[in-house]
């Protein structure tokens, strides 16, 4: 570049050289002035030469500046690949590193969450757990209230029964008792009006006086154990139930 620079330099001194010795030629011949025109013309064309090789060398320095530059980016580039491929490229480091520790925050807020959730979880499965185990407790004690009740109702009808039972028969042994006494009360009299009345003897003591038969006292005995035994049974019985449905609730 500079040598196209000075050789503009020396061109442009030519040409006002050669006009100030135009302006001072002007008063020769045509010849002269005709020689001169051949000369600058022949030097203008050395000088369209010169530059063109000039500009080839520019365009070939041009060419290998552009293709030295892209080799050097090519390799900038490629040096730059392998050090984020290393992890040590300063323009990957950083964000790497930022990126690192926003994963962090993240997996710690996960966390958190996660423990709140199951923590939840948690109370509402106590809770549910608590309103089951309320729930059959409730349900476990209406269903024994109402077995105990209808237990204690049917031991009330066999009671009430069983009370019918001993009473009527207790009712129709007596009937059956005063008739038959009755009748053999109305036998003997009949039988005996006609005999002699026997003299009446003095008794003394604490005695029972009675007109009945020994085998009429006899079945009054009997009748009477029976029914003494027969309540005997029936007071056990109803103090053992009472004992069973205290033992049966109790249970419960």
């Amino acid at each position: 570049m500079s040598s196209m620079e000075n050789e503009n330099n020396g061109e442009n001194d030519e040409i006002v050289d050669s006009d100030k010795e135009d302006s001072n030629d002007d008063s020769n011949s045509n010849s002269s002035s005709s020689d001169e025109f051949e000369s600058s013309d022949l030097e203008c064309v050395d000088k369209d030469k010169e530059y063109n090789n000039i500009l080839v060398d520019v365009e070939k320095q041009f060419y290998l500046i552009r293709l030295l530059y892209k080799n050097e980016k090519n390799f900038e580039i490629d040096t730059k690949i392998q050090q984020i491929c290393e992890g040590i490229a300063p323009e990957y480091i950083q964000p790497f590193e930022e990126l690192i520790a926003q994963n962090r925050i993240r997996l710690e807020i996960a966390e958190l969450i996660r423990n709140y959730r199951l923590n939840n979880l948690k109370q509402f499965y106590d809770a549910e757990k608590l309103a089951a185990e309320q729930n059959y407790m409730n349900e476990k004690e209406l269903l024994k209230d109402s077995i105990r009740k209808d237990v204690e109702e049917k031991i009330q009808k066999l009671n009430e029964e069983r009370y019918k039972a001993d009473s009527e028969f207790f009712s129709v042994s007596v009937n059956y008792m005063k008739k038959s006494r009755k009748y053999s009360y109305n036998d003997d009299y009949n039988g005996g009006h006609h005999e002699k009345r026997r003299k009446a003897v003095p008794i003394s003591g604490p005695y029972i006086i009675h007109r009945l038969k020994e085998d009429e006292i006899k079945e009054d005995v009997n009748f009477i154990k029976c029914c003494l035994r027969s309540q005997k049974n029936n007071y056990s019985m109803h103090h053992h139930n009472n004992n069973n449905n205290h033992q049966y609730s109790h249970h419960f």
